[in-house]
């Protein structure tokens, strides 16, 4: 695992590497092998991290940081190489808890958690 933000109670969303607004070409295989196993109500990775993968200018660069790119991804861990954006919620709203997500989850949401309080 690369990072792990820990607070009290906040909802956590795990979503795939994207490029352009939709699901990196890359983990396209991945995004179709995992979500008719597990689905989008338990978490498809034993770590976690957010990040594009960043293209290489040197082809013999390129083939060795390709390679082992794929390894990693079957593994499901991915160092990123560009920033890793941490959405976290908020444990003192007025409103209350948000106990329930909209269902209408876009393509790139792998996981989503707002339901658990507490460690």
């Amino acid at each position: 695992v690369n990072m792990v933000v820990a607070g009290h109670v906040h909802a956590y969303e795990r979503s795939f590497p994207q490029y352009s607004g939709r699901v990196d070409p890359r983990w396209q295989r991945e995004l179709e092998s995992s979500a008719p196993k597990i689905g989008k109500d338990e978490p498809p990775y034993t770590g976690a991290a957010l990040g594009g993968l960043q293209p290489r200018e040197n082809k013999i660069a390129a083939t060795t940081e390709t390679s082992r790119d794929e390894v990693d991804m079957e593994l499901k861990l991915m160092v990123p190489s560009w920033p890793t954006y941490i959405t976290v919620g908020d444990g003192g709203n007025r409103e209350g808890h948000a106990n329930e997500w909209d269902q209408n989850f876009p393509e790139f949401t792998a996981y989503r958690d707002g339901a658990n309080y507490g460690y």
